[in-house]
């Protein structure tokens, strides 16, 4: 049998070289290296100040499955009772005290190889998860409105999938208003310390809302933070689909570098219009720019219609002979509730669930929950299929 995967997130550097000698003394053990990013099958984490904020970390690693036990351990040679409350609450299965105690720690080890008897170790994640990007075809049609909704209502289904929204809307994104989240990080959070990329630094950057979706705000280049650039993109969308069920980017409608590198690695691509000429010509441009793409597939670009009206001028039938291609999905047009809902920093499901539009996103996320999954060998191997900077052939042509 391979030996089990353990990840050590301690602070301590003569607790944690007490703890690799340990382990690297055991067979049957092995200790992950810090840029690993598959899932642990033991996480040993050491409580920092704010435990509070620890012990959510560790719930959201938990969630995500991205370690299948926990050992927790303090400074404290004699703990809080209210801190060994908490780690019970959380399913720490031990509590190793400080100093080191050898005996302690491999009488734990053992008990908890003694657990997996029997049993596989998850070698690769289970999850691949689907990304589904959203572009506007111009500015203010409602694309973070649609992410944002979208992301709300497929972590509401059941059995409750994991969603990750990200804000790749750089200077003017908005989520973080929509959702009325304080963020402390942000995309240049990751930019600037890409090389501690890893499912627990992941998890400590992003917030999480109370519908249960995790936000990755967007950067904003006057605040001093690194460039975003598509190698940091590729970086991280591909640690969170290992991670998530699905992966909801907002583009915004800037054609940049960077979103084409999302449209390259996503499994889907909403295109989002109004009935509206400029609109709609804004969108066929777009479809024809990113149809000569060899990256990309144009199966998987869709287009929704937003703010749809029955009586307008340009009918949906009309936009469709416009884009040469039918209309993934429709969302009404209700300016009312959608505007309630942002100026209220809340998801239109919390503020009005039994409206049409809130119905709406619920038929719109059911769409991608019925809808057959590939295995994570088809999408490695596409993925595989489609690697590279294709898209430096659109702005060689600028």
């Amino acid at each position: 049998m391979e030996p089990l995967l353990v990840r050590l997130e301690i602070r301590d550097v003569a607790f944690s070289n007490k703890l690799e000698k340990i382990i690297q003394a055991d067979s049957g053990l092995r200790i992950m290296r810090p840029d690993d990013t598959r899932r642990a099958d033991l996480l040993i984490y050491e409580l920092g100040h704010d435990s509070e904020h620890d012990f959510q970390l560790i719930e959201s690693l938990l969630a995500v499955n991205m370690a299948g036990e926990v050992f927790l351990t303090a400074m404290s040679s004699d703990p809080d009772p209210k801190l060994l409350m908490r780690a019970i609450q959380i399913g720490a299965k031990e509590f190793l005290m400080q100093p080191c105690q050898a005996e302690q720690v491999i009488q734990a080890l053992e008990k908890f190889k003694k657990g997996r008897q029997g049993s596989t170790p998850q070698r690769e994640f289970h999850k691949f998860g689907t990304i589904i990007s959203l572009l506007g075809a111009k500015g203010g049609v409602g694309t973070t409105t649609i992410a944002v909704n979208l992301a709300v209502a497929l972590a509401q289904k059941k059995p409750q999938p994991s969603v990750v929204l990200i804000d790749m809307n750089f200077m003017f994104g908005e989520i973080p208003v929509f959702l009325e989240i304080k963020s402390k990080y942000h995309m240049g959070e990751i930019a600037k310390h890409i090389a501690r990329l890893d499912p627990t630094f992941l998890m400590d950057i992003l917030s999480k809302h109370a519908s249960g979706v995790y936000v990755l705000p967007s950067e904003t280049f006057l605040d001093g933070a690194e460039k975003t650039t598509p190698k940091t993109v590729e970086l991280v969308l591909g640690l969170m689909r290992r991670m998530f069920d699905f992966v909801i980017v907002d583009t915004g409608n800037a054609v940049t570098e960077n979103f084409l590198k999302v449209c390259e690695l996503s499994d889907l691509i909403m295109l989002i219009a109004v009935q509206s000429l400029p609109c709609l010509s804004n969108a066929s441009k777009l479809l024809s720019s990113l149809n000569t793409l060899g990256s990309i597939n144009a199966e998987r670009i869709k287009v929704i219609i937003n703010r749809d009206e029955k009586k307008s001028q340009i009918s949906r039938h009309d936009a469709q002979v416009a884009l040469k291609r039918e209309m993934f999905f429709a969302i009404p047009n209700d300016y009312t509730t959608t505007l309630n809902a942002i100026n209220n920093g809340q998801p239109i499901s919390t503020i009005a669930a039994n409206t049409e539009i809130a119905k709406c996103f619920k038929a719109l996320a059911e769409r991608f929950i019925e809808k057959p999954r590939a295995s994570y060998a088809q999408k490695e191997e596409e993925a595989q299929k489609n690697s590279g900077y294709t898209w430096k052939k659109l702005f060689q042509r600028t």
